[in-house]
């Protein structure tokens, strides 16, 4: 089933589908309106977006679309993800300290002194990257697709691994230095660091991804939520939701205007709700006429999972892995010279790659691995600036977990290779700090 017959089974039957949303929604609500903390919870949009997936797979039984094997698989690995997901929570309101020893090894404003120094070296840096990138191979932002803008070779596949991770690192300097040391600042300081973060949000836009502009949100949420200041978080949600919304909804319509056809550019609002829709995608282009069973698996599950660091350091060959799942179901129902697929979501990847009951197992794995890093690490408090940025670096990437897992592996392999890098900024910005007050203390 393509998207214009899944697009026509909606438009016939849309009394139900709103009903079905209706009904998954207050089940999903149920189930997390303890554990999101308001709209700017990076899990929120996620979850919404599982909503209509799982509404989707409720529309295709109930109009006879797929067949009793695949539906009740569907619920099982749902079911087991969230079993998996629920099993940390007894960590939600719990504080587990990890104390550096060197946390009184200087004064505060020396503290405030190397974390300004790192934050500026880090958005040198990003400055520099971003900037050639886009001299060199153009703006994403009117690009087809974002896969062909950073493939080609030239090197530009390894600068988005570091453009993102370094994105992050800047935004999360950004947020501690602002909440800890706003006030000593003098006004140039500032203004130079709100230009900075301008021109980071500009960046964002420009990637001409819709959830792009989420990011910092969600860093900014994952900031607070992992340093304790949850209360905050429902303050700024409650005085300021109608902003949120309104200002989301006019960036999205912004970049739908851009890259979307003349149909969404007149319709953006309806054009988003199609975005949710989507969520499921996958279902309608595997589950219908036994199509999963079409795809030529030539590496195990296990290899796909990791292919990221397995074909970068050419433990395996590309070649290898064969075609990518999620290309190949598009392009069997939609003809396209552009790189594009839906995500692979656990239900689907588990059911081809493990099996009927292996997938079950795999959802609950899953479901485990984002409980660990949404109620575990969130506990974690720590004087170490490096790993309070592992742990929200860490929550905001954890929501793709369920949606396409491999998304979040390889947002953790661009942290295993970006790290010693951000390490070394760390220590070259205490070193010039402290080469700096021995030079000055020679010449007094």
């Amino acid at each position: 089933m393509d998207n214009y017959e899944f697009g026509a089974l909606v438009e016939g039957n849309f009394l139900l589908y709103l009903a079905l949303i209706g009904i998954v929604g207050i089940v999903y609500f149920l189930l997390y309106r303890k554990v999101i903390v308001g709209i700017l919870d990076p899990y929120f949009i996620y979850v919404v977006s599982t909503v209509f997936a799982v509404a989707d797979v409720f529309l295709l039984y109930f109009v006879n679309g797929i067949t009793l094997y695949y539906f009740t698989h569907f619920l099982l690995t749902q079911a087991a993800f969230l079993v998996g997901f629920f099993m940390l929570k007894v960590f939600r309101n719990k504080v587990i300290t990890s104390a550096s020893e060197n946390a009184h090894k200087y004064d505060d404003r020396t503290i405030r002194n190397i974390l300004i120094l790192v934050q500026t070296i880090v958005f040198l840096l990003f400055f520099i990257i971003q900037v050639y990138v886009y001299l060199v191979n153009g703006i994403p932002l009117f690009y087809e697709s974002r896969l062909d803008f950073y493939s080609g070779g030239g090197g530009f596949g390894f600068m988005a691994r570091v453009l993102m991770v370094l994105s992050l690192f800047f935004c999360y300097l950004f947020l501690l230095n602002t909440f800890r040391y706003a006030k000593t600042l003098t006004f140039l300081w500032r203004l130079f660091f709100g230009g900075m973060f301008l021109f980071y949000l500009s960046t964002l836009i420009l990637s001409g991804g819709k959830s792009s502009i989420l990011v910092p949100l969600s860093v900014f949420f994952a900031f607070l939520y992992t340093s304790g200041r949850r209360s905050l978080i429902t303050n700024i949600t409650n005085r300021y939701f109608w902003w949120f919304v309104l200002g989301l909804l006019a960036l999205v319509s912004i970049i739908i205007l851009v890259q979307s056809t003349e149909e969404e550019a007149v319709f953006p609002i309806l054009a988003i709700f199609y975005r949710f829709i989507v969520s499921g995608d996958v279902y309608w282009y595997t589950y219908p006429n036994d199509v999963i069973r079409t795809y030529n698996i030539t590496a195990n599950g296990f290899a796909w999972l990791f292919n990221d660091i397995l074909g970068l350091f050419r433990f395996m060959s590309w070649k290898d892995f064969g075609e990518h799942p999620g290309v190949y179901f598009y392009s069997y129902h939609h003809f396209t010279e552009v790189t594009k697929g839906p995500n692979m979501r656990h239900n689907v990847f588990g059911l081809l790659f493990f099996g009927y009951f292996g997938g079950i197992v795999y959802s609950f794995i899953l479901g485990l691995l984002q409980s660990f890093v949404r109620f575990f690490l969130s506990s974690v408090r720590s004087n170490n600036v490096i790993l309070n940025f592992i742990i929200v670096y860490l929550f905001v990437q954890s929501p793709a977990i369920e949606p396409d897992v491999t998304l979040f592996l390889f947002s953790v392999n661009n942290l295993l290779l970006i790290l010693p890098v951000l390490i070394v900024f760390l220590f070259l910005s205490v070193a010039i700090y402290n080469l700096k007050w021995s030079v000055k203390s020679i010449f007094q």
